[in-house]
Protein backbone atom coordinates (compact mmCIF):
# COMPACT_ATOMS: atom_id res chain seq x y z
CA UNK A 1 0.00 0.00 0.00
CA UNK A 2 0.80 3.62 -0.12
CA UNK A 3 0.62 4.68 2.75
CA UNK A 4 -0.67 8.56 3.51
CA UNK A 5 -1.97 11.31 5.60
CA UNK A 6 -5.06 12.57 3.06
CA UNK A 7 -4.82 11.50 -0.51
CA UNK A 8 -0.99 12.52 -1.39
CA UNK A 9 1.75 13.32 0.59
CA UNK A 10 3.24 16.77 0.66
CA UNK A 11 5.75 16.36 3.33
CA UNK A 12 7.22 19.63 3.43
CA UNK A 13 3.27 21.25 3.16
CA UNK A 14 1.17 20.61 6.05
CA UNK A 15 -1.51 22.44 5.08
CA UNK A 16 -5.27 21.14 4.23
CA UNK A 17 -6.40 21.53 0.29
CA UNK A 18 -9.13 23.15 -0.39
CA UNK A 19 -11.01 21.74 -2.40
CA UNK A 20 -12.98 23.61 -5.20
CA UNK A 21 -13.44 22.39 -8.89
CA UNK A 22 -14.55 24.40 -12.22
CA UNK A 23 -14.02 21.65 -15.35
CA UNK A 24 -12.12 23.90 -18.09
CA UNK A 25 -12.13 21.12 -20.50
CA UNK A 26 -12.65 23.03 -23.37
CA UNK A 27 -9.99 25.26 -22.80
CA UNK A 28 -7.42 22.92 -23.79
CA UNK A 29 -4.53 22.46 -23.22
CA UNK A 30 -4.66 23.85 -20.09
CA UNK A 31 -5.67 27.17 -17.64
CA UNK A 32 -5.46 30.82 -18.62
CA UNK A 33 -1.91 30.51 -17.59
CA UNK A 34 0.73 33.02 -18.36
CA UNK A 35 3.42 30.00 -18.38
CA UNK A 36 4.07 27.56 -21.14
CA UNK A 37 1.39 24.76 -21.38
CA UNK A 38 3.14 23.20 -24.20
CA UNK A 39 1.99 21.99 -27.47
CA UNK A 40 -0.51 18.90 -28.63
CA UNK A 41 1.03 17.81 -31.32
CA UNK A 42 -0.82 14.19 -32.51
CA UNK A 43 1.93 11.84 -34.32
CA UNK A 44 1.92 10.80 -37.96
CA UNK A 45 -1.74 8.36 -38.59
CA UNK A 46 -0.65 5.10 -40.31
CA UNK A 47 -4.72 4.88 -41.41
CA UNK A 48 -7.63 7.47 -40.90
CA UNK A 49 -8.09 7.99 -37.93
CA UNK A 50 -5.70 4.73 -36.49
CA UNK A 51 -2.12 5.98 -34.67
CA UNK A 52 0.74 2.74 -34.11
CA UNK A 53 3.12 2.44 -31.35
CA UNK A 54 2.04 6.06 -29.73
CA UNK A 55 4.29 7.21 -26.79
CA UNK A 56 1.78 9.02 -24.30
CA UNK A 57 4.98 9.94 -21.76
CA UNK A 58 7.09 12.10 -24.07
CA UNK A 59 5.65 14.86 -22.51
CA UNK A 60 5.73 13.70 -18.64
CA UNK A 61 6.01 10.93 -16.67
CA UNK A 62 4.65 9.59 -13.57
CA UNK A 63 8.00 10.47 -12.04
CA UNK A 64 7.98 14.06 -13.25
CA UNK A 65 4.26 14.74 -11.80
CA UNK A 66 5.39 12.63 -8.01
CA UNK A 67 9.26 15.20 -8.32
CA UNK A 68 6.26 18.57 -8.83
CA UNK A 69 5.67 17.85 -5.15
CA UNK A 70 9.09 16.93 -4.19
CA UNK A 71 8.29 13.15 -3.59
CA UNK A 72 10.51 11.03 -5.46
CA UNK A 73 9.92 8.17 -7.73
CA UNK A 74 11.92 6.17 -9.57
CA UNK A 75 12.70 6.04 -13.47
CA UNK A 76 10.33 3.70 -15.01
CA UNK A 77 13.01 3.12 -17.60
CA UNK A 78 16.57 2.47 -17.72
CA UNK A 79 18.72 -0.01 -15.05
CA UNK A 80 19.34 1.07 -11.45
CA UNK A 81 20.94 -0.04 -8.01
CA UNK A 82 18.90 0.30 -4.96
CA UNK A 83 20.06 0.06 -1.24
CA UNK A 84 18.39 -2.73 1.13
CA UNK A 85 18.71 -2.12 4.81
CA UNK A 86 18.12 -5.05 6.86
CA UNK A 87 16.98 -3.69 10.33
CA UNK A 88 16.91 -6.52 13.47
CA UNK A 89 15.03 -6.48 16.65
CA UNK A 90 16.15 -8.20 19.48
CA UNK A 91 13.40 -10.40 20.27
CA UNK A 92 12.92 -11.60 16.51
CA UNK A 93 16.20 -11.62 14.80
CA UNK A 94 16.64 -12.72 11.19
CA UNK A 95 16.93 -16.51 10.65
CA UNK A 96 20.42 -17.35 9.11
CA UNK A 97 18.60 -18.25 5.98
CA UNK A 98 16.32 -15.23 5.59
CA UNK A 99 19.10 -12.64 4.42
CA UNK A 100 19.86 -15.09 1.58
CA UNK A 101 16.43 -15.60 0.65
CA UNK A 102 15.67 -12.18 0.28
CA UNK A 103 18.54 -11.77 -2.04
CA UNK A 104 16.66 -14.16 -3.82
CA UNK A 105 13.57 -12.55 -3.75
CA UNK A 106 14.77 -9.16 -5.16
CA UNK A 107 17.58 -10.72 -7.65
CA UNK A 108 17.61 -14.25 -8.45
CA UNK A 109 17.35 -13.54 -12.36
CA UNK A 110 15.22 -16.76 -13.32
CA UNK A 111 12.76 -16.48 -10.50
CA UNK A 112 12.40 -17.90 -6.77
CA UNK A 113 11.77 -21.55 -7.79
CA UNK A 114 8.15 -20.56 -6.68
CA UNK A 115 7.43 -17.33 -8.77
CA UNK A 116 9.66 -14.50 -10.19
CA UNK A 117 11.81 -12.05 -8.16
CA UNK A 118 11.35 -8.41 -8.36
CA UNK A 119 14.09 -7.93 -10.93
CA UNK A 120 12.44 -10.58 -12.97
CA UNK A 121 9.26 -9.75 -12.81
CA UNK A 122 9.86 -5.89 -13.89
CA UNK A 123 12.06 -7.24 -16.74
CA UNK A 124 9.39 -9.11 -18.01
CA UNK A 125 6.42 -6.64 -17.12
CA UNK A 126 8.49 -3.88 -18.70
CA UNK A 127 9.81 -6.01 -22.16
CA UNK A 128 13.03 -5.52 -20.93
CA UNK A 129 12.61 -1.72 -20.56
CA UNK A 130 13.89 -1.55 -16.46
CA UNK A 131 16.40 -3.89 -15.13
CA UNK A 132 16.98 -3.58 -11.66
CA UNK A 133 20.08 -4.64 -8.92
CA UNK A 134 19.83 -4.32 -5.29
CA UNK A 135 22.77 -4.35 -2.91
CA UNK A 136 22.36 -6.04 0.55
CA UNK A 137 23.64 -4.25 3.53
CA UNK A 138 25.04 -5.75 6.63
CA UNK A 139 21.88 -6.37 9.02
CA UNK A 140 21.66 -3.07 11.26
CA UNK A 141 21.02 -4.48 15.03
CA UNK A 142 18.64 -1.53 16.78
CA UNK A 143 19.23 -2.97 19.96
CA UNK A 144 15.60 -2.80 21.00
CA UNK A 145 12.82 -5.05 20.77
CA UNK A 146 10.00 -4.44 18.08
CA UNK A 147 7.93 -3.36 21.11
CA UNK A 148 10.19 -0.94 22.28
CA UNK A 149 10.78 0.52 18.70
CA UNK A 150 6.83 0.08 18.47
CA UNK A 151 6.10 1.98 21.69
CA UNK A 152 8.86 5.25 20.68
CA UNK A 153 7.74 5.95 17.22
CA UNK A 154 4.37 4.75 16.23
CA UNK A 155 2.59 7.21 17.93
CA UNK A 156 4.61 10.18 16.15
CA UNK A 157 3.92 9.08 12.11
CA UNK A 158 7.13 8.16 11.87
CA UNK A 159 6.44 5.46 9.60
CA UNK A 160 9.93 3.55 10.45
CA UNK A 161 12.02 6.77 9.02
CA UNK A 162 14.18 6.83 12.39
CA UNK A 163 15.06 3.34 12.29
CA UNK A 164 15.65 3.24 8.56
CA UNK A 165 17.69 6.91 8.58
CA UNK A 166 19.56 4.77 11.80
CA UNK A 167 20.67 1.67 9.50
CA UNK A 168 21.77 4.09 6.61
CA UNK A 169 23.73 6.10 8.78
CA UNK A 170 25.54 2.97 10.01
CA UNK A 171 25.90 1.79 6.04
CA UNK A 172 27.14 4.89 5.08
CA UNK A 173 30.19 4.61 8.12
CA UNK A 174 31.98 2.19 5.31
CA UNK A 175 30.20 2.74 2.44
CA UNK A 176 29.25 5.78 -0.26
CA UNK A 177 25.85 6.12 -1.46
CA UNK A 178 26.29 8.08 -4.28
CA UNK A 179 26.03 4.77 -6.54
CA UNK A 180 22.48 4.78 -5.62
CA UNK A 181 21.37 8.37 -6.41
CA UNK A 182 21.08 7.82 -10.60
CA UNK A 183 20.38 11.39 -11.51
CA UNK A 184 21.92 13.28 -8.55
CA UNK A 185 19.38 14.79 -7.09
CA UNK A 186 20.78 14.21 -3.75
CA UNK A 187 18.49 11.53 -2.90
CA UNK A 188 18.79 7.79 -3.22
CA UNK A 189 16.98 6.72 -5.75
CA UNK A 190 14.75 4.41 -3.25
CA UNK A 191 15.40 2.30 0.04
CA UNK A 192 13.77 -0.89 0.64
CA UNK A 193 14.28 -1.44 4.90
CA UNK A 194 12.99 -4.90 5.79
CA UNK A 195 12.55 -5.22 9.54
CA UNK A 196 13.08 -8.95 11.10
CA UNK A 197 9.83 -9.19 13.09
CA UNK A 198 6.21 -10.47 12.04
CA UNK A 199 3.66 -7.70 10.64
CA UNK A 200 0.95 -6.46 12.28
CA UNK A 201 -1.83 -9.10 10.82
CA UNK A 202 0.14 -12.12 10.38
CA UNK A 203 -1.37 -12.59 14.49
CA UNK A 204 2.30 -13.68 15.52
CA UNK A 205 3.52 -10.33 17.17
CA UNK A 206 4.17 -10.13 20.60
CA UNK A 207 2.46 -7.05 21.35
CA UNK A 208 -0.87 -5.49 19.55
CA UNK A 209 0.40 -3.06 16.58
CA UNK A 210 -2.91 -1.15 16.75
CA UNK A 211 -1.39 1.81 14.66
CA UNK A 212 -0.41 -0.96 11.58
CA UNK A 213 3.05 0.07 12.52
CA UNK A 214 4.46 -3.25 11.06
CA UNK A 215 2.68 -3.59 8.03
CA UNK A 216 4.16 -3.03 4.23
CA UNK A 217 3.84 0.74 3.20
CA UNK A 218 5.49 2.84 0.55
CA UNK A 219 6.41 6.37 1.81
CA UNK A 220 8.96 9.35 1.56
CA UNK A 221 11.13 11.01 4.23
CA UNK A 222 11.69 14.67 4.92
CA UNK A 223 15.33 14.87 4.66
CA UNK A 224 17.97 17.90 2.94
CA UNK A 225 19.48 16.32 -0.13
CA UNK A 226 23.09 15.52 -0.59
CA UNK A 227 24.68 15.15 -3.62
CA UNK A 228 27.92 14.28 -1.72
CA UNK A 229 26.31 11.52 0.49
CA UNK A 230 22.62 11.25 -0.82
CA UNK A 231 19.73 11.21 1.86
CA UNK A 232 16.51 9.52 2.12
CA UNK A 233 13.74 9.95 0.77
CA UNK A 234 11.13 7.49 -1.22
CA UNK A 235 11.74 3.76 0.58
CA UNK A 236 9.18 1.44 1.90
CA UNK A 237 8.94 -0.94 4.99
CA UNK A 238 8.25 -4.16 5.01
CA UNK A 239 8.50 -7.32 7.05
CA UNK A 240 10.53 -10.39 5.99
CA UNK A 241 7.93 -12.21 5.94
CA UNK A 242 6.25 -11.04 3.18
CA UNK A 243 8.97 -12.65 1.30
CA UNK A 244 7.55 -16.16 2.17
CA UNK A 245 4.39 -17.89 1.18
CA UNK A 246 1.86 -18.76 3.93
CA UNK A 247 1.85 -22.21 4.56
CA UNK A 248 -2.01 -23.64 3.86
CA UNK A 249 -1.50 -27.03 5.98
CA UNK A 250 0.94 -28.41 8.45
CA UNK A 251 2.57 -30.29 5.32
CA UNK A 252 3.48 -27.44 3.17
CA UNK A 253 6.63 -25.37 3.63
CA UNK A 254 6.84 -21.68 3.31
CA UNK A 255 8.31 -20.40 -0.42
CA UNK A 256 10.29 -17.89 -1.75
CA UNK A 257 7.52 -15.22 -3.17
CA UNK A 258 7.87 -11.22 -4.75
CA UNK A 259 4.36 -10.70 -4.60
CA UNK A 260 4.50 -8.09 -1.69
CA UNK A 261 7.44 -6.58 -3.19
CA UNK A 262 6.64 -6.53 -6.54
CA UNK A 263 2.96 -4.29 -5.20
CA UNK A 264 5.68 -2.28 -3.30
CA UNK A 265 7.71 -1.69 -5.70
CA UNK A 266 4.86 -0.38 -8.34
CA UNK A 267 4.28 2.73 -5.55
CA UNK A 268 8.12 3.45 -5.59
CA UNK A 269 7.83 4.15 -9.66
CA UNK A 270 4.37 6.53 -9.18
CA UNK A 271 1.52 4.13 -9.04
CA UNK A 272 -1.02 4.17 -6.58
CA UNK A 273 -3.44 1.61 -4.84
CA UNK A 274 -6.19 0.46 -7.36
CA UNK A 275 -8.32 -1.29 -3.97
CA UNK A 276 -10.60 0.89 -1.71
CA UNK A 277 -9.62 2.33 1.65
CA UNK A 278 -11.58 2.11 4.63
CA UNK A 279 -14.85 0.16 4.79
CA UNK A 280 -15.57 0.91 0.94
CA UNK A 281 -16.75 -2.55 -0.77
CA UNK A 282 -15.84 -0.84 -4.36
CA UNK A 283 -13.28 -2.71 -6.37
CA UNK A 284 -12.89 -0.82 -9.25
CA UNK A 285 -10.28 -3.60 -11.01
CA UNK A 286 -11.81 -6.41 -9.64
CA UNK A 287 -8.76 -7.68 -7.39
CA UNK A 288 -7.26 -9.00 -10.43
CA UNK A 289 -4.23 -7.01 -11.27
CA UNK A 290 -0.89 -6.12 -9.29
CA UNK A 291 -1.65 -3.04 -7.83
CA UNK A 292 -4.99 -4.15 -6.52
CA UNK A 293 -4.51 -7.86 -5.47
CA UNK A 294 -1.01 -8.09 -5.95
CA UNK A 295 -1.01 -10.64 -8.34
CA UNK A 296 -0.52 -10.88 -11.85
CA UNK A 297 1.25 -8.65 -14.52
CA UNK A 298 0.38 -5.18 -14.15
CA UNK A 299 -2.30 -3.95 -16.53
CA UNK A 300 -2.25 -2.27 -19.80
CA UNK A 301 -2.60 1.41 -17.78
CA UNK A 302 -0.07 1.08 -15.80
CA UNK A 303 2.15 -0.05 -18.57
CA UNK A 304 1.11 3.10 -20.80
CA UNK A 305 1.46 5.17 -18.01
CA UNK A 306 5.27 4.05 -17.16
CA UNK A 307 6.22 3.89 -20.78
CA UNK A 308 6.13 0.40 -21.08
CA UNK A 309 3.60 -0.02 -23.61
CA UNK A 310 2.85 2.58 -26.97
CA UNK A 311 -0.36 1.93 -27.34
CA UNK A 312 -2.24 2.05 -30.96
CA UNK A 313 -4.93 5.09 -30.56
CA UNK A 314 -8.14 4.86 -32.27
CA UNK A 315 -10.24 8.28 -33.44
CA UNK A 316 -12.34 6.77 -35.73
CA UNK A 317 -13.81 3.94 -36.86
CA UNK A 318 -11.43 0.99 -37.83
CA UNK A 319 -10.48 -2.35 -37.15
CA UNK A 320 -7.15 -3.30 -35.24
CA UNK A 321 -5.31 -6.25 -34.26
CA UNK A 322 -3.10 -6.62 -30.96
CA UNK A 323 -1.37 -10.04 -29.17
CA UNK A 324 -1.13 -10.42 -25.66
CA UNK A 325 0.01 -7.94 -23.09
CA UNK A 326 1.54 -10.55 -21.47
CA UNK A 327 4.48 -10.63 -24.09
CA UNK A 328 4.14 -7.59 -26.57
CA UNK A 329 4.09 -3.83 -25.64
CA UNK A 330 0.25 -3.68 -27.10
CA UNK A 331 -3.05 -2.07 -26.21
CA UNK A 332 -5.75 0.26 -28.05
CA UNK A 333 -6.82 3.62 -26.59
CA UNK A 334 -9.98 5.16 -27.54
CA UNK A 335 -9.29 8.71 -26.09
CA UNK A 336 -12.05 11.38 -25.42
CA UNK A 337 -12.70 14.21 -27.59
CA UNK A 338 -10.26 17.04 -26.24
CA UNK A 339 -7.20 14.56 -25.08
CA UNK A 340 -4.38 16.00 -24.48
CA UNK A 341 -2.32 12.69 -26.14
CA UNK A 342 -0.35 11.79 -22.68
CA UNK A 343 -1.20 8.96 -20.52
CA UNK A 344 -2.70 11.35 -18.55
CA UNK A 345 -5.91 12.25 -19.56
CA UNK A 346 -9.10 10.39 -20.16
CA UNK A 347 -9.99 7.18 -22.64
CA UNK A 348 -10.89 3.73 -22.87
CA UNK A 349 -8.07 0.90 -22.77
CA UNK A 350 -8.16 -2.30 -24.30
CA UNK A 351 -5.93 -5.17 -23.79
CA UNK A 352 -5.52 -8.77 -24.59
CA UNK A 353 -4.99 -10.91 -21.18
CA UNK A 354 -3.87 -14.24 -21.58
CA UNK A 355 -3.21 -16.90 -18.91
CA UNK A 356 0.57 -16.58 -19.23
CA UNK A 357 4.01 -15.02 -18.37
CA UNK A 358 3.74 -13.23 -15.13
CA UNK A 359 0.17 -13.81 -15.45
CA UNK A 360 0.35 -18.04 -15.69
CA UNK A 361 0.96 -18.64 -11.83
CA UNK A 362 -1.72 -16.56 -10.03
CA UNK A 363 -3.95 -18.46 -13.01
CA UNK A 364 -3.29 -22.04 -11.48
CA UNK A 365 -2.39 -21.26 -7.90
CA UNK A 366 -4.59 -19.00 -5.56
CA UNK A 367 -2.68 -16.32 -3.31
CA UNK A 368 -3.55 -16.34 -0.22
CA UNK A 369 -6.59 -14.24 0.21
CA UNK A 370 -6.91 -13.19 -3.62
CA UNK A 371 -9.47 -14.69 -6.25
CA UNK A 372 -7.77 -16.96 -8.78
CA UNK A 373 -6.55 -15.00 -11.72
CA UNK A 374 -8.24 -15.13 -15.58
CA UNK A 375 -8.00 -18.88 -16.90
CA UNK A 376 -8.84 -18.26 -20.62
CA UNK A 377 -7.89 -15.60 -23.34
CA UNK A 378 -10.08 -12.16 -23.47
CA UNK A 379 -10.23 -8.84 -23.62
CA UNK A 380 -9.96 -6.47 -20.21
CA UNK A 381 -11.64 -3.16 -21.20
CA UNK A 382 -11.09 -0.53 -18.13
CA UNK A 383 -12.07 3.21 -18.50
CA UNK A 384 -9.24 5.73 -17.51
CA UNK A 385 -9.88 8.92 -15.68
CA UNK A 386 -6.22 10.11 -14.88
CA UNK A 387 -6.59 13.67 -15.65
CA UNK A 388 -4.21 16.02 -13.77
CA UNK A 389 -4.94 18.51 -11.17
CA UNK A 390 -2.79 21.76 -10.85
CA UNK A 391 -3.00 22.65 -7.05
CA UNK A 392 -1.65 25.76 -6.47
CA UNK A 393 -0.76 27.10 -2.17
CA UNK A 394 -0.24 30.76 -1.81
CA UNK A 395 0.80 32.43 1.46
CA UNK A 396 -2.22 34.80 2.62
CA UNK A 397 -0.47 38.77 2.95
CA UNK A 398 -1.40 38.81 6.40
CA UNK A 399 -0.38 35.60 8.32
CA UNK A 400 0.41 32.25 8.08
CA UNK A 401 -3.16 31.08 6.26
CA UNK A 402 -2.52 29.18 3.12
CA UNK A 403 -4.81 29.46 0.36
CA UNK A 404 -5.46 26.57 -1.85
CA UNK A 405 -6.86 26.11 -5.02
CA UNK A 406 -6.98 23.35 -8.24
CA UNK A 407 -8.44 22.96 -11.27
CA UNK A 408 -8.02 20.13 -14.19
CA UNK A 409 -4.53 20.55 -15.82
CA UNK A 410 -4.65 19.71 -19.65
CA UNK A 411 -1.68 21.21 -20.49
CA UNK A 412 1.51 18.76 -22.10
CA UNK A 413 4.14 20.45 -20.27
CA UNK A 414 4.65 20.96 -15.92
CA UNK A 415 5.20 23.93 -14.70
CA UNK A 416 5.81 23.63 -10.73
CA UNK A 417 7.25 26.27 -8.97
CA UNK A 418 8.52 27.15 -5.38
CA UNK A 419 8.35 30.47 -3.89
CA UNK A 420 8.93 32.39 -1.10
CA UNK A 421 4.62 32.86 -1.67
CA UNK A 422 3.65 30.19 -3.89
CA UNK A 423 3.90 26.36 -4.56
CA UNK A 424 2.61 24.30 -7.08
CA UNK A 425 2.25 20.86 -7.93
CA UNK A 426 0.86 18.43 -9.90
CA UNK A 427 -1.18 14.72 -9.12
CA UNK A 428 -3.54 12.56 -10.86
CA UNK A 429 -7.26 13.91 -9.61
CA UNK A 430 -9.18 10.86 -9.07
CA UNK A 431 -8.03 7.35 -7.05
CA UNK A 432 -9.81 4.35 -6.70
CA UNK A 433 -8.04 4.86 -2.91
CA UNK A 434 -9.12 7.54 -0.44
CA UNK A 435 -11.53 8.57 -2.22
CA UNK A 436 -13.35 11.59 -0.17
CA UNK A 437 -9.55 13.03 0.12
CA UNK A 438 -9.08 13.34 -4.07
CA UNK A 439 -9.31 16.51 -5.93
CA UNK A 440 -11.52 14.32 -8.31
CA UNK A 441 -15.44 13.75 -7.57
CA UNK A 442 -15.55 10.60 -5.57
CA UNK A 443 -17.69 9.16 -8.16
CA UNK A 444 -14.71 8.67 -10.18
CA UNK A 445 -12.40 6.17 -10.21
CA UNK A 446 -8.53 6.34 -12.00
CA UNK A 447 -9.10 3.30 -13.42
CA UNK A 448 -12.08 0.48 -13.52
CA UNK A 449 -12.60 -2.46 -15.01
CA UNK A 450 -16.07 -3.23 -16.79
CA UNK A 451 -17.31 -6.39 -16.65
CA UNK A 452 -18.76 -7.80 -19.82
CA UNK A 453 -21.12 -10.00 -18.62
CA UNK A 454 -23.16 -7.55 -16.29
CA UNK A 455 -23.68 -4.18 -18.30
CA UNK A 456 -26.51 -3.02 -16.39
CA UNK A 457 -25.06 -3.49 -12.99
CA UNK A 458 -21.46 -3.36 -11.66
CA UNK A 459 -20.61 -6.44 -9.50
CA UNK A 460 -17.39 -4.17 -7.99
CA UNK A 461 -19.42 -2.00 -6.59
CA UNK A 462 -20.16 -5.18 -4.29
CA UNK A 463 -17.15 -6.21 -4.09
CA UNK A 464 -17.61 -9.30 -6.21
CA UNK A 465 -13.67 -10.07 -7.96
CA UNK A 466 -13.26 -10.44 -11.81
CA UNK A 467 -13.53 -13.90 -13.26
CA UNK A 468 -13.64 -15.60 -16.48
CA UNK A 469 -16.77 -14.06 -17.58
CA UNK A 470 -15.40 -10.37 -17.35
CA UNK A 471 -13.26 -10.71 -20.40
CA UNK A 472 -14.56 -9.64 -23.41
CA UNK A 473 -14.50 -12.65 -25.84
CA UNK A 474 -15.57 -13.40 -29.96
CA UNK A 475 -18.54 -11.61 -30.93
CA UNK A 476 -19.25 -9.63 -27.76
CA UNK A 477 -19.37 -5.57 -28.20
CA UNK A 478 -18.90 -2.63 -25.86
CA UNK A 479 -20.32 0.99 -25.79
CA UNK A 480 -20.32 3.55 -23.04
CA UNK A 481 -24.55 3.11 -23.77
CA UNK A 482 -24.98 -0.74 -23.44
CA UNK A 483 -22.18 -0.72 -20.56
CA UNK A 484 -23.61 3.23 -19.00
CA UNK A 485 -23.40 1.72 -15.45
CA UNK A 486 -19.66 1.88 -15.51
CA UNK A 487 -19.44 5.52 -16.45
CA UNK A 488 -21.35 8.61 -13.44
CA UNK A 489 -21.64 10.27 -16.50
CA UNK A 490 -24.15 7.71 -17.51
CA UNK A 491 -24.91 9.44 -21.71
CA UNK A 492 -21.14 10.97 -21.19
CA UNK A 493 -17.58 10.57 -19.57
CA UNK A 494 -16.45 12.05 -16.49
CA UNK A 495 -15.53 14.98 -18.51
CA UNK A 496 -18.91 15.80 -19.93
CA UNK A 497 -17.82 15.02 -23.42
CA UNK A 498 -19.56 12.57 -25.53
CA UNK A 499 -18.07 8.74 -26.60
CA UNK A 500 -19.09 8.11 -29.77
CA UNK A 501 -17.83 5.36 -30.45
CA UNK A 502 -19.41 1.32 -30.18
CA UNK A 503 -16.72 -1.82 -30.15
CA UNK A 504 -17.65 -5.22 -31.73
CA UNK A 505 -15.22 -8.21 -31.02
CA UNK A 506 -14.63 -9.82 -34.34
CA UNK A 507 -12.23 -12.77 -32.83
CA UNK A 508 -10.47 -12.89 -29.42
CA UNK A 509 -7.99 -15.62 -28.97
CA UNK A 510 -4.81 -16.44 -27.28
CA UNK A 511 -2.79 -15.42 -30.46
CA UNK A 512 -4.91 -12.21 -31.04
CA UNK A 513 -7.98 -9.81 -31.03
CA UNK A 514 -9.39 -8.32 -34.15
CA UNK A 515 -11.83 -5.52 -32.78
CA UNK A 516 -13.53 -3.55 -34.64
CA UNK A 517 -14.12 0.56 -33.52
CA UNK A 518 -16.87 1.67 -35.12
CA UNK A 519 -17.51 6.14 -34.78
CA UNK A 520 -20.83 6.76 -34.91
Amino acid sequence: MRKRNGFKIIPLLGCCLLLSSCNIFDLLPGQNSSYDLGTVVPPTPSAEGVYEKVDLTKDYTYRDISLSSRLDAIPSEGEYTLLVLPIEFTDYPFSSSDIDNLNTALSAENGTGYWESLSSYYEKASYGKLKLHFEIANIYDTNMTAYTAYSKYAGIDDNGITLINAALTSYKRSNATKKFDSDGNGYLDGVIAVYSCPDSQSGDLNFNDAADFYWAYTYWATSDPSTISPSLNLYFWMSIDFIYTEPQSVFETRKIDAHTLCHEFGHMLGLDDYYPSGNSNFYPTGWLTMMDGNILDHDAFSKIALGWIEPTVVTDSATVEITTSASNPQAIVIPSSGWNWTAFGEYIVMELYTPTGLNELDSKVQYTGRPKGYTIPGVRVYHVDARLAEVTLTASSWGDEVNSEWDYYYGTKLNPADTSSMFRYYQVAATNCYKDAAFADPAYSLIELIDASSPKTDPFKRGEAADNDTLFTTGEEFSLSKYSAYFPGVVSLNDGTEFPYSVKFNYVGSDKANITITKE
